[in-house]
């Protein structure tokens, strides 16, 4: 996965193509590159059957909160976009997926990131 920051508007974004997102400069943001408490970022996950359910321990204010949380696939992914004042919590339906990776994108921190080493239970 390739995310940028943008120096002029400040916006996250998954590149999928090339290119900048308005007219300022693409900046690569490298996940947990922050110095921040790595416990209060990083997606935290369960997998049970064809659900995978994921919550960020970060307390959620206007300016500090995370906003998305990304499921990266072998086949792509899914994003959840977090409403403002909600806990970072969120399930994924990963029926015909095989789970890589979660982001969390804190909007004062970056992005976060956790690799996904269980394969999901059959039922």
């Amino acid at each position: 996965m390739h995310f940028v920051t943008c120096e002029q508007c400040e916006g996250v974004a998954l590149l999928v193509t090339m290119g900048p997102c308005c007219s300022g400069e693409d900046i690569t943001v490298y996940p947990n590159s922050c110095d921040a408490d790595p416990d209060n970022h990083i997606p935290n996950y369960e997998v049970n059957g064809d659900r995978l359910y994921v919550k960020v321990d970060h307390l959620s204010e206007k300016k500090n909160r995370i906003d998305w949380i990304y499921l990266e696939t072998e086949d792509g992914g899914m994003i959840k976009k977090i409403p403002r004042g909600e806990k970072p919590e969120v399930f994924f339906n990963i029926k015909d997926e095989t789970p890589v990776a979660l982001y969390a994108y804190c909007l004062k921190h970056g992005v976060w990131k956790c690799e996904i080493k269980e394969k999901a239970v059959e039922d």
